[in-house]
């Protein structure tokens, strides 16, 4: 061995490769390799702990996909602009501020109640019941292994047993308790005058200086919209699927294909999973499983060895058991199984779970439906496919001849014979559907369509729709002359001051209280009547939320004096509003179930006070850099 490597080491390559390395440390010292090692970029640091530039991509990835699931139509690039990268390292940091004390404490996860969790989550359940496959698919699709899906899980619930230890050592005295409900519990004696500014609009007028005015200052308002008319050709699937035709003979092949696919027999397996990690390698991983091969091929039952070993937890309860495989599902799985009889082990075997030992416990027949009973299934499934080609081809045919003949929409036109439509009137605001999808206008409206006078690439409206594009006309914004905008400048106008001065009168309202008026001759001087309310809780119905807030928040009257304020309603109307005695709550008034569910609710919110507190000392006893942050990706 050591004469071929000497051998080896006189070739060309080997002197060049030789000499570099001479060359490197003569100049940089051993430091130098590090130039050679490729580090991973880290975004911050806590307690020395790196966060990773990836771990940030990924935090980053699952918000946006959050926000996708809970609004789908939301343009992805405003998606982009709400992502807040210094917020996702900040939550970085706070979970491994998290991960890092629940390590200190020795926090450990129950791997029952991991089980119970995953069969009580709905995503994994058909018709309520726990479905493995869909379990298994489901994570598959998130981008975790059963092991990786364990781990987040066990993470996750070592931070919730923290959480509750914070939250659980609050308390409250019987004092805060009884302090709350005389808080909570408190009424109101209120009254208020509302005043509508649209009521007003016959007490203001305004004058042809103050209309002229108002256009100079604002001129940039009172132009017309720029308008666009394009020129399009659209192509969809439901087009393509009528053109689509499907023989008989492509029907039974599909059949037979699934026939042969299925098989004659299912197999039923079980396995033994070993994970990889920093302390165990594949060739670890696999002398140990190799070892226990041995141990069940002398007789050892594999069931127990599996409960015993395995680490995927779900299936080594079972005893390793996968159940039946359907054939495609878990691909991984098909081949090794088989080559296997009953009660035969294969060889140990890696998967992107682990590494893993395979046996067939059972196998049984596998039923295959009459071609009748799949005809119309298979024909359906055929023309889904053909189609989904044909728009995929049509598609790559449309956005080449857009690019190479730019300057017209005809070789688009005619490539599946569509007429080419007219949209008139889009502007910069967009037009009718599909023409009001942010990303139809903007491909629309893109330099240059409007300015170069090319045409659109290739846009999607929907997942099976999309259209090519050209500007036909342009007509540029002009300036509205006074005249044509004199009558909406007048009703805004008077509609402004009428709104002015109805604020104007509420707040008069508080100042004549506050002067010690009489509050019937304040009313009767206004020509309005008090709206009284005694008793009012803060959930009073029938009254404006916001007149009930401001009712709460002024301060409680001395004996023959009353706290007055006033407020600007969403509805564009004004009140001022009175308060004339506070009634604070009474304690043993309440009933046992008030008492009940006031201390819940003043537990839960000590809680959550105590838990941000101790994050936020966690944070500020930690070692936590952020230089690394100073430029983060983008996402």
């Amino acid at each position: 061995m050591l004469q071929k490597m000497r051998d080896q080491a006189q070739g060309p390559l080997a002197k060049v490769i030789v000499f570099t390395i001479i060359l490197v440390l003569g100049l940089f010292g051993f430091g130098a390799f590090n130039i050679f090692t490729v580090s991973e970029p880290a975004v911050a640091s806590v307690n020395g702990v790196d966060i990773s530039e990836r771990e940030l991509l990924s935090e980053i990835e699952r918000e946006k996909r959050q926000l996708q699931q809970q609004y789908p139509g939301l343009d992805a690039e405003l998606i982009d602009s709400v992502v807040n990268p210094e917020q996702a390292i900040d939550r970085l940091i706070t979970q491994e501020l998290v991960d890092q004390t629940t390590e200190e404490l020795s926090l450990s996860s129950s791997s029952k109640e991991y089980l119970r969790q995953i069969r009580m989550e709905p995503a994994f359940q058909t018709d309520g019941v726990f479905d493995e496959n869909l379990f298994r698919r489901t994570i598959d699709d998130l981008g975790y292994s059963p092991a990786t899906f364990r781990v987040e899980m066990g993470r996750t619930s070592k931070a919730k047993q923290l959480s509750e230890a914070v939250t659980a050592s609050s308390f409250l005295t019987e004092r805060e308790v009884k302090l709350a409900a005389v808080i909570r519990k408190q009424t109101r004696d209120i009254a208020y005058l509302l005043f509508d500014g649209s009521a007003l609009t016959d007490e203001v007028s305004v004058d042809d200086e103050e209309i002229e005015n108002h256009y100079v200052l604002n001129i940039d308002s009172y132009e017309t919209e720029e308008q666009f008319s394009f020129g399009y050709v659209t192509i969809s699937s439901d087009l393509l699927r009528s053109r689509v035709d499907i023989t008989q003979e492509q029907i039974e092949s599909a059949y037979q294909i699934e026939i042969d696919s299925l098989g004659t027999e299912r197999k039923r397996v079980a396995h033994i999973l070993l994970t990889l990690d920093g302390e165990r390698d594949a060739t670890v991983a696999k002398n140990e499983l190799n070892a226990l091969k041995e141990r069940i091929e002398l007789g050892e039952s594999f069931s127990v060895l599996a409960t015993a070993i395995s680490e995927e937890e779900f299936t080594a309860e079972k005893g390793g058991d996968l159940g039946y495989l359907d054939r495609g599902t878990f691909p991984y799985f098909d081949n090794v199984a088989d080559g296997l009889q009953v009660g035969e082990i294969s060889l140990p075997f890696e998967t992107q779970y682990g590494m893993h030992l395979l046996t067939v416990t059972e196998v049984e027949e596998v039923i295959h439906p009459a071609f009748e009973e799949r005809s119309d299934d298979l024909k359906n499934m055929l023309i889904d496919r053909e189609v989904d080609l044909l728009f995929r081809e049509t598609l790559a045919q449309m956005d080449k001849l857009a690019f190479e003949q730019n300057t017209s929409l005809e070789p688009v036109s005619a490539i599946n014979d569509i007429e080419i439509q007219i949209i008139e009137g889009i502007t910069r605001s967009g037009g009718p559907a599909p023409f009001d999808q942010p990303n139809v206008i903007n491909a629309l409206l893109d330099s240059d369509v409007i300015d170069n006078g090319n045409n659109t690439a290739v846009i999607m409206i929907a997942d099976s729709e999309a259209m090519v594009a050209r500007l036909e006309t342009r007509v540029p914004s002009r300036q509205l002359p006074l005249e044509s905008v004199k009558d909406d400048i007048q009703g805004f106008l008077i509609n402004q001051k009428a709104d002015r001065k109805s604020s104007a009168l509420a707040e008069s309202v508080v100042a004549d209280i506050e002067s010690d008026k009489a509050v019937g001759e304040i009313a009767a001087f206004h020509g309005k009547e008090w709206t009284r309310v005694d008793a009012a809780s803060w959930g009073v119905e029938d009254v404006p939320r916001l007149l009930v807030a401001k009712a709460y928040e002024l301060p409680a009257p001395g004996p023959g004096h009353l706290s007055a304020g006033y407020v600007d309603l969403s509805d564009g109307t004004h009140a001022a509003v009175v308060v004339s005695k506070v009634e604070l709550g009474d304690y043993a008034a309440t009933t046992e179930a008030e008492r009940t569910a006031l201390t819940g609710e003043m537990e839960d919110i000590a809680g959550q006070l105590d838990m941000n507190g101790f994050l936020q000392t966690l944070r500020q006893s930690a070692s936590v850099d952020t230089s690394y942050s100073r430029e983060t990706p983008e996402g």
